[in-house]
């Protein structure tokens, strides 16, 4: 009974061992946005990381990026689901972009994202970061494009292209299961 009763407590013992090095829970980001053009934008993101202690994981989430400079006063929304892998602290992203309604959804639009967290802080339950990258957002310009001249369609697109580059400065707050 005794051996049998260690050999019980080895298995369960190396099953569970591994489970504990891993981390899951819920992470919310938010910041300020700018494109190179200098169009500001912000974003707010909720994900579900899952993550080993030698610093690997990975993360499914969507963004939320809302246009402060859309013409005539309305916000223009732009959602971004993803995957994201992290080492230690830096983390590469990939999805898709949808935006609310005023680009084709004949391609698919694509959403990549690069930075580095630093911080670390006890921030109630969870640990809080800052958030620093940038990332290519199909954001259009459209208050540059005219239908009645090339030139300008020209310079609009190319406009607009420079205003898919963003840098970002955010604020993470990742909060364990």
């Amino acid at each position: 009974m005794k051996k049998r009763f260690c050999l019980t407590l080895l298995v369960l013992g190396l099953f569970a061992a591994p489970l504990s090095a891993y981390e899951q829970g819920i992470r919310l980001d938010g910041g300020v946005e700018v494109s190179c053009l200098g169009m500001p934008f912000l974003y707010e993101e909720v994900a579900y990381k899952f993550a080993s202690d030698e610093g690997f994981g990975f993360s499914v989430g969507a963004r939320i990026t809302e246009d402060l400079l859309f013409p005539k006063d309305l916000k223009f929304l732009y959602a971004s689901p993803y995957l994201q892998l992290d080492l230690n602290n830096y983390y590469l992203a990939g999805g898709i972009t949808i935006s609310s309604g005023l680009m084709s959804a004949d391609g698919v639009l694509p959403f990549v994202k690069t930075g580095v967290i630093f911080g670390d802080f006890d921030w109630g339950p969870g640990k809080g970061n800052i958030d620093i990258g940038c990332d290519f957002t199909p954001t259009m310009l459209w208050s540059v494009i005219d239908e009645g001249d090339p030139a300008g369609a020209f310079v609009g697109g190319l406009l607009s292209v420079f205003n898919m580059i963003h840098v970002y400065v955010g604020v993470t707050w990742f909060v364990p299961f």
